[in-house]
């Protein structure tokens, strides 16, 4: 075995130390949590999976440089298509929607006012504003006393 053969040897066991040595001090760092892997293995797999995507669909376009972001795909953002269930006529003419505004400026909840509006004015004839929230606070009154 000549000079060179055993110089190239010695580099390469050198060599293979460091490196086992580097390793081992990665290791225990890690293990101690004093080091914080930028991509676990989850994100590797990503990243591989998109690199071998890449070169199915490679045009030998040299212009197109492929990209890897550093973040996992995100999850679909679609909304759900949900059925409407059909709305019994709830438009309110102009004179309704003034009784519920009144009614919400008194403090009564908006769909609460809405439906009392729509049942009480339903069987009376009542022309103004005032006489409805007179009328709606005299039967409310009753319905509070019984």
């Amino acid at each position: 075995m000549g000079y060179a053969d055993q110089l190239s040897t010695e580099i390469s066991d050198i060599l293979v130390n460091v490196i086992l040595i580097a390793l081992f001090i990665i290791v225990v760092l890690k293990v101690f949590n004093v080091i914080e892997f930028k991509y676990s293995i989850k994100d590797l797999e990503y990243i591989e999976l998109f690199r071998s995507i890449d070169t199915i669909f490679d045009d030998g376009d040299e212009d197109h440089v492929a990209t890897v972001s550093n973040e996992k795909p995100k999850k679909s953002t679609k909304k759900k298509v949900t059925k409407k269930k059909p709305k019994t006529s709830t438009k309110l003419s102009p004179f309704e929607n003034d009784c519920v505004s009144a009614l919400t400026s008194l403090g009564v909840k908006k769909s609460t006012a809405k439906a009392d509006v729509k049942s009480f004015l339903e069987n009376r004839n009542i022309d103004t504003v005032e006489e409805f929230l007179q009328q709606y606070m005299k039967a409310r009154a009753n319905v509070k006393n019984s």
